[in-house]
C-alpha cells in the first residue's frame, strides 16, 4: 500500500508543481487530486500518526519544489526563451518620469501626428505626448507648450 501512496503523492506533486509552469487550472486540480488521495489512503490504511505526517510531509514538500522551480525556472533553457529579458530604461528612450518634462514649458516645436486634440509632438529633437487645448492641429503646424499638468503637456499653436 505504501508504494501506491507514495506513487500518488509524487505525481500529484509534480504535477502542481508543472501547474506553476503550464498554467490553465488542469494539472494543479488533477495533481491535487492525487495528493489527496494519497493522503486519505495513508489515513484510512495506516492511522492517524502515519496521515498526519504524510499530509505535513506533502504540504511542506510540494510548497518547497514549487518555492526552488519558480526561483531555478528563469536560468533554465526553456525559461530563458519564455521570460522576457529586455530592460526598460532611460538610455533606451522610455522615461515616465514627470522631471523630464519639466523644462519644456513655454519651448516651441512641431506637431508629429495631428492632434485630434492628443498626439505626438517633436520638441528639442524628442517625441512627446501632447494634448491640445484649441482641438485639431495639423501635422507639421508649429506649437508651443502652453502648460504641464502632471503628466498632461498641454500645447497651443504658435
Amino acid at each position: 500500500m505504501w508504494n501506491l501512496i507514495i506513487f500518488l503523492i509524487v505525481i500529484g506533486t509534480i504535477m502542481m508543481v508543472a501547474e506553476t509552469f503550464l498554467p490553465g487550472g488542469i494539472f494543479g486540480f488533477v495533481g491535487f487530486c492525487l495528493t489527496l488521495t494519497g493522503v486519505v489512503l495513508t489515513y484510512k490504511h495506516h492511522g492517524m500518526r502515519a496521515g498526519h505526517l504524510v499530509l505535513t510531509g506533502s504540504t511542506f514538500g510540494a510548497g518547497a519544489l514549487i518555492y526552488v522551480g519558480l526561483k531555478a525556472f528563469p536560468n533554465t533553457r526553456f525559461g530563458k526563451m519564455v521570460i522576457l529579458d529586455n530592460k526598460v530604461s532611460k538610455e533606451k528612450g522610455y522615461d515616465v518620469s514627470i522631471d523630464s518634462l519639466k523644462g519644456l514649458e513655454g519651448k516651441i516645436g512641431t506637431v508629429y501626428t495631428d492632434l485630434r486634440p492628443a498626439g505626438i509632438a517633436i520638441i528639442d529633437d524628442k517625441r512627446v505626448d501632447v494634448v491640445s487645448e484649441g482641438g485639431y492641429i495639423e501635422k507639421g503646424t508649429d506649437i508651443k507648450i502652453a502648460r504641464i499638468d502632471g503628466n498632461r503637456v498641454l500645447v497651443v499653436k504658435v
